[in-house]
């Protein structure tokens, strides 16, 4: 997990730094749609295809993109300290998705 800001240039130095370990992750969760665009923009110039090579997800329901993230909307609750996801976060501040639509960036 990369803490970072909600900013395309910060989901892309995000992923960057994800995409660039040994045991690279299949899938990446972005908390918008900003941090996802950073995260497309990597995986591109890694020569990465998406959703093929790598799997997209945002947390927020996709308006911006021209390609069809796969969404999981946010709802309050425990399931980040609960998963280990946020270790420390204050369950008000935690989050689990109520709902799903997986579109063209996740096989």
């Amino acid at each position: 997990m990369v803490k970072t800001q909600l900013t395309r240039e910060h989901g892309y130095t995000a992923a960057v730094e994800l995409l660039s370990l040994t045991d690279r992750p299949t899938a990446v969760f972005t908390a918008n749609d900003m941090q996802a665009l950073g995260a497309y923009q990597t995986a591109r110039e890694l020569g990465l295809r998406v959703p093929h090579d790598l799997s997209v997800v945002g947390l927020e329901i996709a308006t911006t993109l021209t390609v069809r993230e796969s969404t999981a909307p946010p709802q309050r609750g425990e399931a980040g300290p609960e998963l280990g996801v946020c270790p420390g976060c204050p369950e008000e501040r935690a989050t689990r998705a109520s709902g799903r639509s997986v579109r063209t960036s996740c096989q």
